[in-house]
């Protein structure tokens, strides 16, 4: 995946050269305009706006030093220049963190498009069978596994509070209180939640209705749950029963 380095300028404030400074002359030829913050018998500390310089007095061969009145101007100057250079440095970074942004926001949406393209298409998914039923072997909430069979005529995902007490789901808190009939006309107690992730194989459906059993004393005839249709409408489905495989493909 290419992707595209974006820098902050970085600006820094030039002295302008005004006959108002302090003039320092080196012995090298050269010479430095600023003003002198601090001066001693060996050094010279002259600050020649976007920082300080220090020359030894040995290699100095002479100064002219500036009055009250101009070292007033050049510091009114110099204020204004570091106002103009803030202004810029803002702006540049108003600059970067839209970019950043941009490009934040074009490769969120380049891996969802990636995400959605991997995802199309039918795919297949092995089974196993069990007491005349079809399992699959699912992850709920990205982190727990369980085996629970394919029922196409129940309406909800059915999970066991076993299944429940490791997904750490308190189904005294959460969910709503409903009643499942079962195919002997009983009513048994459930708790209607919503499953962040049902995985089957390579294939993924979010916030998947589903019903938790709240008894534990009931053998329900599966160990873990149902795979129910709330997972299954998610998708065009059918069964290969020769080679035990269910073929999902996601509905557009």
């Amino acid at each position: 995946m290419k992707r595209t380095l974006f820098l902050i300028p970085v600006i820094f404030f030039v002295f302008l050269e005004t006959s108002f400074a302090d003039k320092l002359y080196l012995k090298n030829g050269r010479s430095l305009e600023g003003l002198i913050r601090e001066e001693s018998d060996s050094r010279v500390e002259l600050d020649v706006g976007f920082g300080t310089v220090t020359f030894e007095k040995s290699a100095i061969e002479r100064l002219e030093k500036s009055n009250p009145e101009e070292t007033a101007i050049i510091l009114k100057h110099w204020a204004s220049e570091r106002a103009k250079s803030e202004l810029m440095r803002a702006k540049a970074e108003e600059e970067w963190n839209k970019s950043l942004a941009e490009w934040k926001e074009k490769q969120s949406r380049q891996a969802a498009q990636e995400e959605a393209d991997a995802d199309a298409g039918p795919k297949e998914v092995a089974l196993a069978r069990e007491m005349g039923h079809m399992r699959a072997d699912v992850v709920l909430n990205k982190k727990v596994n369980a085996s629970l069979l394919v029922d196409t005529g129940a309406s909800l995902v059915i999970i066991t509070k076993a299944t429940a007490d490791r997904l750490r789901l308190d189904t005294n808190k959460e969910g709503t209180p409903i009643q499942l009939q079962v195919a002997d006309g009983r009513k048994i107690d459930a708790r209607y939640v919503v499953l962040a992730s049902i995985k089957i194989g390579d294939v993924e459906a979010k916030n998947v209705e589903t019903a938790v059993l709240m008894d534990t004393k009931q053998d329900f005839g599966f160990k873990d749950g149902l795979l129910g249709m709330s997972f299954l409408r998610r998708f065009n489905f059918k069964f290969d029963y020769n080679s035990n495989k269910l073929i999902l493909e996601r509905l557009k």
